[in-house]
């Protein structure tokens, strides 16, 4: 869900993106500018001492490259998590962790955090259709550079199921290959867990978790 005018996310991403730039760091500052926050809608309680705090997920969505050019750098993420977790923190609330998202393809400012997030939207966003995560999927596996990868996704196709759990949110995608993609995956353990790890990259979101993904012969 895109964050709109008034909405409490987008000064929180301001407040990010100043931290880093205070740091130096303007090539971290215009990823997250770019890319769009993300509440998860549950929180976990917190004792600090003699502080009562509720402790939030917050996920940051951004485009296949920016995702890429992230994980280059060994620090890159945890500065990115830090600056985040200095802009949540208040009395009330800190962060429990900062979850990376590849965006999938598109067919007034409060004191502090801990009084913003109460008019944030708590609404769950809408889960990705498997077209657009294939999609996704093939623009990560470009911006990374694997072009036999790239080029054997974009042949194939993206099934998606739902895992029986208590919280329903467990997912199994299936990646569809036509029989000598499939083989040539099958031989090459390394283009196989290439293939796996963009799948969950691309198909992972703040209140969607994956459980399994496989590789299949189309039939």
């Amino acid at each position: 869900m895109t964050a709109g005018a008034g909405d409490p996310r987008l000064a929180l991403r301001e407040s990010v993106v100043r931290l880093l730039r205070a740091s130096r760091r303007e090539e971290l500052a215009s990823i997250v500018a770019r890319g769009e926050v993300e509440l998860c809608p549950t929180t976990e309680a917190w004792q600090i001492g003699e502080r009562s705090v509720l402790a939030q997920r917050i996920g940051l969505l951004v485009d296949a490259e920016d995702y890429v050019e992230l994980h280059r750098e060994a620090r890159a993420v945890d500065l990115v998590r830090a600056s985040f977790a200095i802009a949540v923190r208040s009395f009330e609330t800190e962060l429990l962790d900062l979850a990376l998202f590849v965006r999938l393809p598109a067919p007034t400012r409060e004191a502090s955090w801990g009084r913003a997030y109460r008019s944030a939207p708590a609404v769950s966003p809408e889960e990705p259709t498997p077209g657009r995560v294939h999609a996704a999927v093939v623009a990560l596996a470009t911006a990374y550079g694997r072009i036999e990868a790239a080029e054997i996704l974009e042949r194939g196709e993206l099934e998606v199921a739902p895992i029986a759990d208590a919280t329903g949110s467990l997912r199994k995608w299936v990646v569809l290959l036509d029989p000598p993609d499939f083989v040539r995956a099958e031989r090459d353990t390394q283009l196989t867990s290439q293939i796996e790890s963009m799948v969950r990259a691309a198909a992972a979101g703040a209140t969607v978790q994956i459980g399994e993904v496989s590789l299949a012969v189309r039939r």
